[in-house]
């Protein structure tokens, strides 16, 4: 007969403190949507030609399509261009960004545009909880400068 005694996993002080300090304080949650909010209206924001790239533009000029079909496969779905509060809430937020280190600022502005974890672990070269205490640093950080400064609370 065989005995199997199911052993309970090791939990260390160290494994309950991070599932603990992991979670974000309601001003850091709201930091970070205002951070999202402010790369999606960046995304948002209509292009010129200028703001490509010298390698991809081309100086030839546009081509006028005439048939149906190259104008359908051609085109472009229109985007709802962003209001000026969400521009202006925009600027307070990458103004407030250029307070924190290059590393912080890099960090907060990835995890603004959804990068996964996984890809900055690469990029940085530090374990995921590593980066969450960053990320969490540089949140509280900004919250502080947010307050020092007198930045106006936007409520989305």
């Amino acid at each position: 007969m065989i005995h199997t005694r199911k052993v309970p996993p090791l939990r260390t002080k160290r494994n309950s403190i991070d599932e603990k300090s992991l979670a974000l304080t309601p001003a850091e949650t709201l930091l970070a949507k205002r951070m999202m909010a402010a790369a999606m209206t960046l995304r948002a924001l209509p292009r010129d030609q200028l703001a490509i790239p010298n390698g991809i533009r081309s100086a030839w000029p546009d081509m006028i399509r005439e048939s149906a079909i190259l104008y359908s496969k051609t085109r472009r779905l229109s985007q709802v261009r962003p209001s000026p509060q969400a521009i202006d809430s925009m600027d307070v937020m990458l103004a407030l960004l250029w307070h924190l280190d290059y590393e912080a600022r890099q960090l907060v502005w990835a995890r603004a545009n959804n990068i996964p974890w996984r890809i900055l672990v690469g990029r940085c070269g530090k374990s995921r909880s590593s980066l969450n205490r960053d990320y969490k640093k540089a949140l509280a950080a900004l919250e502080t400068i947010q307050s020092q400064h007198g930045v106006a609370q936007y409520h989305d």
